[in-house]
């Protein structure tokens, strides 16, 4: 009785290990921590995801929208776009907050975590590799409510805005790069939508409106 049981199941079997050689199986089954946003946007750019948290703890809402429980953290990154602006829609609907940290990567984020914005219901305040730089006593998030907040990263120059108002403005010598992580305090529930990185395109100064003007021969 085992063995026809075990010879009906050899086809699944074999099945299986042909999927595992051609690689098929990552192919057709997504892997569960990884996420891709603002594909059907033509005008943002697509930002890839990566969940180097609890499996458990980041849901895909939609296209730009994710729900992120206590303890999550997840890389957010557009390809080789180390010059943008990454644009959040954030609402707090449980505990403290959260923490987007930039100028850091997915794979050293533990031991580099360059510069971190906390947003919290008890103010915000900026840190640069553990250190704070920079606080926002009045700058809070308030549980239930909706806030948009900005990071510019243009060379060595950084810039906050929490809403219509820049925070702040600062210069670091650690390097620019295409990641924004972000993280929750313990017990905390946040969603983020309107997610969107936006590259800045620096005209080289040969190809302004005025020198392409000036070189026109007629």
């Amino acid at each position: 009785m085992n063995l026809k049981r075990y010879m009906k199941n050899i086809p699944l079997l074999l099945l299986v290990l042909l999927l595992q050689s051609c690689g098929l199986f990552q192919k057709i089954l997504p892997k569960p921590d990884e996420y891709s946003f603002n594909e059907s946007t033509r005008q943002s750019e697509t930002i890839a995801g990566l969940n180097i948290s609890n499996i458990d703890s980041v849901e895909y809402k939609a296209d730009n929208s994710l729900l992120l429980h206590g303890g999550s953290v997840i890389a957010l990154a557009t390809y080789l776009n180390t010059n943008f602006t990454g644009d959040f829609t954030v609402n707090v609907q449980k505990g403290r907050g959260l923490k987007f940290s930039f100028r850091t990567t997915s794979n050293n984020f533990k031991d580099n975590q360059g510069i971190t914005f906390n947003y919290t219901t008890a103010g915000s305040w900026l840190e640069e590799n553990g250190n704070v730089i920079a606080k926002f006593d009045t700058v809070r998030a308030i549980v239930g409510e909706t806030e948009r907040i900005q990071i510019t990263n243009e060379g060595t120059q950084y810039i906050m805005q929490v809403g219509c108002t820049v925070i702040y403005k600062g210069t670091t010598t650690i390097p620019a790069t295409e990641y924004i992580l972000a993280s929750t305090f313990s017990g905390s529930r946040v969603l983020l939508t309107g997610i969107d990185f936006i590259p800045i395109r620096r005209a080289d100064k040969r190809n302004t409106p005025q020198a392409r003007a000036e070189r026109v021969r007629w």
